[in-house]
């Protein structure tokens, strides 16, 4: 069974019984059965008199391939309604600390005290944070007026208007990832903070370095429900990036596998489908954790390299919200912890003063600074774009920003950029549009390489470039990342997906060979089928006399 795109045929037709809408209900069901009964009957046909046209999308890449790729006009009619420009983002809430190269740093006025405390993870739980005990911060700063609230004037002002608000000025030097830091202000109110960097590890500095076929940093970034559309509607400043500056190669034909963030991120990170791997999921009976499955991470510790996962999603984690999670952290910094304890600080994707998004990038940032001399393999996601196709917009300016800082520091001459999405958007009206189903499943994709890398391979630029038109998956990164490790071998062990700088036939290419389960297969492979077949015929009298009762 094939997945077919269904459409509407617009008639001028008097309806007097029956509500259009459900007419037209009524109809979509039966060329739906139409259509997928004649995929399984007209290769028997000899004659093809007219065909069945489908004109709402164009196709991408070579016509005769196996899979006739979408390619869907990001401002179509159909969902206009559901565009809208959210703005800026706007956090308001007082940034009073900061956490740069282990350094903490409080500033402000009216504070009296303060405590700060490190974000830890208990051991062998994915689900729970532990704080370290409290260290109090000791205040610096000199006051202007040290008889500001003695003698009679000053009594009475604090009896009326409080104390004076006195500045505060604070240091500490703490070797720590995640840290929580709690204010007293003059008032007796608490205002809180939460901050993450890395802070470089000693045994990850230590580690050494094994031979590595392509000797490239991997940096990938993710959006959830990010359709290659909606990318292309929202983020144009980045988009316009990452061509002119960075000469990205986008997947066009990039495809999910499966349903939901899981299946992607399953398929990209270890090379096999969720159903296939050791049981994880909370729902069973007899389960474990995820830590046996075939980590991606691992690879390149192995080799090596210093690892980094965050995820800014908690509840609805990947691999926390039907799964068990980890027993030991997957990398060497991992950064749940503290997303879960910023969870009851996060206000409207807010951290206080600062865009969450841009927290999660800036630990990015900082991970590259740490390890600069290290080969490095990091993963962050962001959850903003989950429950709005608008909400990525927000993004735009600061994700361009951060690739700008990227490339000015020189990370970029070494590095193998990924930003995708997992899937387009799941929820909302626009999922009710054809537009809307397709974009679901074809997800962003953008892979980013330094200049010596296509000087030097050529022959794998290029195939690379060649397969940007052609249906690729979550399996093909993967297969891609082993190859880095394993070039000029082709890595072992894989089971499905090809390298992206080996070149894919695409006319053998099918949903079936590359992993897509049928429910989620984009392809328009709509065959000509004669209208005298009687299938046809009888369908079509059938919707006819119904329309005409």
């Amino acid at each position: 069974m094939r997945g077919f795109a269904c459409f509407s045929i617009p008639y001028k037709v008097h309806f007097r019984r029956i509500h259009v809408a459900f007419i037209l209900f009524i109809v979509w069901c039966i060329i739906s059965v139409v259509l997928y009964s004649v995929s399984r009957s007209s290769k028997s046909s000899p004659h093809f008199k007219k065909t069945l046209n489908v004109k709402f999308v164009q196709r991408v890449g070579n016509y005769s391939s196996a899979c006739r790729l979408p390619s869907l006009d990001p401002f179509h009619p159909s969902i206009q309604q559901f565009i809208k420009d959210l703005g800026k983002l706007q956090c308001t809430g007082e940034r009073f600390s900061t956490f740069i190269n282990n350094v903490l740093e409080v500033k402000g006025d009216g504070i009296a005290s303060v405590q700060y405390r490190t974000i830890e993870r208990p051991s062998g739980d994915d689900f729970k944070v532990v704080l370290s005990d409290p260290r109090s911060l000791s205040n610096t700063a000199k006051r202007t007026d040290e008889n500001a609230d003695t003698g009679l004037f000053g009594r009475f002002w604090k009896a009326v208007f409080g104390p004076v608000k006195t500045p505060f000025l604070g240091k500490a030097t703490v070797k720590a990832d995640f840290i929580r830091v709690d204010a007293i202000t003059s008032y007796g109110w608490t205002k809180s903070d939460v901050h993450m960097q890395v802070s470089p590890k000693q045994e990850v500095l230590a580690r050494p370095q094994k031979p590595v076929g392509i000797p490239l940093d991997v940096a990938l970034i993710m959006y959830d429900s990010t359709s290659a559309a909606n990318f292309r509607r929202k983020m144009p400043n980045t988009l316009e990036y990452l061509t002119k500056n960075l000469n990205s190669v986008f997947l066009q034909g990039e495809t999910i596998v499966g349903d939901g963030t899981t299946a992607q991120l399953c398929a990209m990170l270890t090379g096999i489908a969720e159903k296939k791997q050791p049981e994880a999921r909370r729902s069973e009976n007899v389960s474990d954790s995820v830590d046996k499955w075939r980590w991606i991470f691992k690879n390149f510790k192995e080799k090596g390299y210093a690892t980094l996962f965050s995820e800014d999603s908690t509840t609805y984690a990947t691999f926390n919200y039907r799964l068990h999670g980890f027993k030991e952290p997957p990398t060497d910094h991992y950064a749940r912890p503290f997303w879960l304890e910023a969870e009851e600080i996060i206000n409207r994707y807010c951290i206080g003063g600062r865009a969450s998004h841009n927290v999660s990038l800036e630990y990015l940032l900082s991970f590259f600074r740490a390890y600069k001399d290290k080969p490095k393999f990091s993963l962050i996601t962001h959850d903003i774009p989950h429950n709005n196709l608008n909400t990525i917009g927000y993004v735009d300016d600061d994700l361009k920003r951060t690739l700008q800082t990227l490339e000015k520091e020189s990370f970029m001459k070494n590095t193998m950029l990924i930003i995708f999405g997992d899937h387009g958007i799941r929820y909302s009206g626009v999922r009710k549009t054809i537009q809307g189903k397709l974009e679901e499943r074809l997800p962003f994709m953008s892979i980013s390489l330094p200049n010596w890398f296509t000087e030097k391979y050529p022959g794998l630029y290029s195939n690379l470039v060649q397969n940007s038109k052609v249906l690729t998956t979550p399996f093909d990164v993967y297969v891609t990342l082993r190859h880095i490790l394993s070039y000029p071998s082709h890595p072992s062990e894989i089971t499905t997906g090809q390298s992206l700088f080996k070149r894919i036939d695409s006319d053998s290419r099918t949903c079936t060979n590359a992993g897509v389960e049928e429910h989620w297969c984009p392809c328009l492979n709509l065959e000509e089928v004669s209208t005298d077949e009687p299938l046809i015929r009888e369908s079509a009298e059938f919707v006819v006399k119904f329309m005409t009762i």
